[in-house]
């Protein structure tokens, strides 16, 4: 699978979310969208589509991370997936330990750095499908 232009991040709790958006800059990483913060409901993820798609970042040019949290991310998950977004649910430590600790963190912060984390390890994730409903 061709590796993606954007690599966007997502740090999600469960009144919000913010998420931020890099690239490949001549074979390093470059933030090229500032963390936006969006409410967690249903309501407000055609604005956060409209967001991906104004800053041209489409299902065929980009691949989405996030943290597994439990039930918070599970409306966004599943949004994504409809809207045909290559969408990757990694583990929170595992992002956790692929950065070195840089004093006070945010979750502005924690938005770039998933999406970061996402560059550095595109290889090695895993593309996230619901399950089937039986399984649900």
């Amino acid at each position: 699978m061709k590796k993606p232009t954007f690599y966007v991040g997502i740090d999600i709790a469960s009144a919000s979310f913010f998420t931020a958006a890099g690239r490949n800059n001549k074979g390093s990483w470059q933030l090229a969208i500032r963390p936006k913060e969006f409410e967690n409901e249903y309501d407000s993820l055609p604005k956060f589509l409209s967001w991906l798609q104004e800053n041209q970042i489409l299902p065929n040019n980009s691949i989405v991370c996030m943290e597994a949290t439990g039930v918070y991310n599970e409306i966004l998950a599943h949004f994504l997936f409809i809207n045909q977004y290559r969408l990757s649910i990694q583990s929170p430590l595992d992002v956790k330990r692929a950065f070195k600790p840089i004093g006070h963190k945010t979750d502005p912060v924690d938005s770039c750095q998933i999406a970061e984390y996402a560059y550095r390890f595109y290889d090695e994730l895993n593309q996230w499908r619901p399950r089937e409903e039986i399984l649900e």
